[in-house]
């Protein structure tokens, strides 16, 4: 099967429409406003700021892990799969720590290619960790084989889209910063995922695994992270409407 083709198959064949779409939206919304309140984050001082940061990383980190296991909710390969609690938190504390590190990154990034650099390295480590150990949640009788070439592709395009969302925040300012930013972060995501997924086969091997857990409690956690997200834009939708009617009043 040609790469296009693997690509066609995992959009429109393995994956739910509908998990698919709400996957994408929920990815673009919680890019905008983890990057709106990144930019509210440089501003600010002192406890705001700290406030700020944390709510930023949230987002951001429940973005990357919603997008993933939304659209793993959705996922089917004619093989059943249950998901290990351990590795799906474990996920999701390796995108919030990495998340601190590469959002820290940016706010010391001013003008910086290098700094931007770094910081889209780990935004990088950070989606790409955050999948693979979400893979490894995946228990199921079948063998987990990985194309080499889908993988490291994946990683390709998840380090350039990330380096060219962290040059747009660092270097410009505009709408070049608040739109290009996310958006080419959220293409990145969506990039690394279904890149990679494109590149997986479950082969399978036998009966179920004793050690399988139900898989009930993964659609309330991704509604959890849903609800975060939507909390944090609705904060920087806030914040920026009341910088827009204090501008007017000057």
């Amino acid at each position: 099967m040609s790469f296009f083709d693997s690509i066609q198959t995992c959009l429109t064949e393995q994956h739910d429409p509908l998990s698919l779409v709400a996957s994408v939206f929920i990815c673009g919304l919680g890019s905008f406003s983890g990057y709106a309140l990144l930019t509210e984050t440089d501003r600010a001082s002192g406890k705001r700021r700290r406030r700020l940061f944390v709510l930023c990383v949230a987002t951001l980190a429940s973005t990357v892990w919603v997008t993933h296991f939304g659209a793993l909710l959705g996922y089917s390969d004619g093989i059943e799969l249950q998901i290990s609690v351990g590795w799906t938190l474990l996920s999701l504390g390796l995108a919030a720590l990495l998340y601190a590190a590469a959002a820290f990154q940016l706010l010391h990034a001013h003008a910086s290619p290098l700094r931007a650099a770094l910081a889209a390295v780990t935004l990088t480590g950070a989606v790409g960790l955050m999948h693979f150990a979400g893979i490894q949640a995946y228990r199921t009788s079948a063998t987990i084989l990985w194309q080499t070439g889908f993988v490291a592709l994946a990683v390709a395009l998840c380090l350039g889209l990330s380096l060219v969302a962290c040059l747009l925040y660092a270097c410009f300012d505009g709408l070049i910063r608040t739109l290009g930013s996310p958006i080419v972060f959220a293409l990145s995501i969506a990039a690394l995922h279904f890149t990679a997924m494109s590149g997986m086969t479950l082969v399978p091997f036998g009966t179920t695994a004793p050690e399988i857990t139900g898989s009930a409690w993964l659609r309330p956690l991704v509604e959890v992270g849903i609800v975060v997200i939507i909390c944090g834009g609705s904060f920087a939708v806030a914040i920026w409407d009341r910088r827009r009617i204090r501008l007017r009043h000057v």
